[in-house]
């Protein structure tokens, strides 16, 4: 593969994925959990092999919950009256 059809490839892939995450979800195949996981303090709960349109083999996914993204942002939010100015 030239390195155009492995980008596509995951943009492939990552879209498929969003199709199949329901309200709330987020989807990610192995190799972005793979690359996020020492990255950010998040479960990533494995839910199996997922056949995708157009995509010649199962890919391993994972799912992080929105209410866990929500909690890690809340972590990091300003304290209220804070601003950016220091940003």
């Amino acid at each position: 593969l030239v390195d155009d059809e492995i980008h596509g490839m995951g943009v492939n892939i990552a879209a498929r994925l969003e199709g199949l995450a329901g309200a709330g979800e987020i989807y990610l195949c192995e190799r972005a959990a793979n690359d996020i996981r020492h990255a950010l303090p998040l479960v990533l709960e494995p839910i199996g092999a997922r056949q995708l349109h157009n995509i010649s083999t199962p890919v391993r996914t994972f799912r992080i919950a929105v209410e866990v993204i929500a909690g890690i942002a809340r972590q990091h939010m300003l304290p209220a009256g804070g601003d950016l100015a220091g940003c």
